[in-house]
């Protein structure tokens, strides 16, 4: 386990020294594109981060500032609570077939179609194999910039409320995630092919539904693998006495305090969902809904920029105001066939 001196005293932060002489010098420089921890991709990440979970922000604060070393590790402290927090919510590597990170330019061109066309044939010995030529379809994707305000505030450094600060950093990239994901539902259910339908019961969904739209989902020649549900409806499920033996499964795992089952080779995910605003809702049918899809073949995520820190120019005081940034969208492959939407009834 390394040392916080260790830390400080490795490649990343000796870069920072020869070119701009301290930390708070590295953040006023990057002041226009926001704060990144410059740990974030160096191969020690992973163990510098280990290390950092061992100290609480206010061990970090209350250890020094200026040319101290711990000036160097408050903003990567800071940077490790937000991205902890928002790893733990984000459910989007879960769902999404294709992640693009850091794309260049303001858009990127996904050609889906590739996967559909390019497909092995029987060739003849001499003759070769035919080259596709035709175009191919393809979707747009232009990341957005979304954030929020951490709220801390000067009263927060002048009390070392540094407990609170932690705490609001932690929620901030909770709610970083729940809104990225929140976006991609809702992208998900724009663009699904919606002859692929199924009708739920009465403010609820059953274990046949789920079937139901698995089916669909196979009768465009894919492989439904990805299931994403309110905890509510997770509840349905738990007590759905309409297709009992199916749901046993469900009901055996609530009791053992377990997270929802798969069912037939369907993976259940649960977004923290809150009323009407972070998915898995039709504001046109003011209902809920369900999602079942194939992921591969699902949705692309796109993003521009990484979580960053902006208006943070100072490893302490520079807190002040600071806030949660990225770059971000999404875009539906393959015209949406291979997505199902679960419609809840009135």
């Amino acid at each position: 386990m390394l040392q916080l001196k260790e830390i400080v005293e490795g490649e990343e932060f000796k870069r920072i020294k020869e070119a701009h002489g301290d930390m708070e010098g590295y953040m006023q420089a990057t002041r226009k594109e926001g704060f990144v921890d410059p740990c974030f991709l160096s191969p020690r990440r992973e163990e510098i981060y280990e290390t950092l979970r061992r100290y609480s922000l206010r061990e970090i604060l209350g250890g020094g500032t200026g040319s101290d070393f711990m000036s160097y590790m408050i903003p990567t402290k800071i940077y490790q609570v937000l991205i902890d927090a928002f790893r733990e919510e984000n459910i989007l590597p879960q769902i999404s077939g294709i992640t693009i990170n850091d794309i260049q330019g303001g858009t990127i061109q996904v050609l889906w179609g590739l996967y559909a066309k390019l497909k092995p044939r029987w060739g003849s010995t001499y003759g070769g194999y035919a080259i596709e030529t035709e175009e191919v379809d393809r979707v747009s994707i232009s990341p957005k910039e979304f954030g929020m305000d951490m709220a801390i505030s000067r009263s927060f450094l002048e009390d070392q409320q540094f407990d609170l600060m932690q705490y609001h950093v932690a929620a901030a990239g909770k709610e970083m995630a729940d809104f990225a994901v929140a976006r991609a539902l809702e992208a998900f259910y724009a663009g699904r092919d919606t002859g692929n339908n199924v009708a739920g019961s009465t403010n609820a969904i059953t274990v046949a539904n789920i079937g139901s739209a698995a089916a669909f989902v196979e009768g465009q020649g894919g492989a439904p693998d990805t299931c994403v549900l309110t905890r509510a409806q997770a509840r349905d499920l738990i007590n759905d006495t309409t297709t009992f033996n199916l749901s046993i499964p469900f009901k055996e795992a609530a009791s053992k305090g377990q997270i929802m089952p798969g069912l037939q080779g369907i993976q259940t995910y649960l977004p923290r969902v809150v009323a009407t605003t972070n998915g898995l809702y039709s504001s046109d049918d003011s209902d809920y809904y369900a999602l079942v899809f194939e992921k591969n073949r699902g949705m692309a995520v796109a993003w521009k920029r990484p979580i960053t820190i902006d208006n943070y120019t100072s490893p302490r005081e520079g807190l002040v105001g600071a806030v949660a940034s990225a770059r971000v969208n999404f875009g539906v492959l393959h015209n949406g066939d291979f997505i199902s939407a679960i419609l809840e009834g009135d």
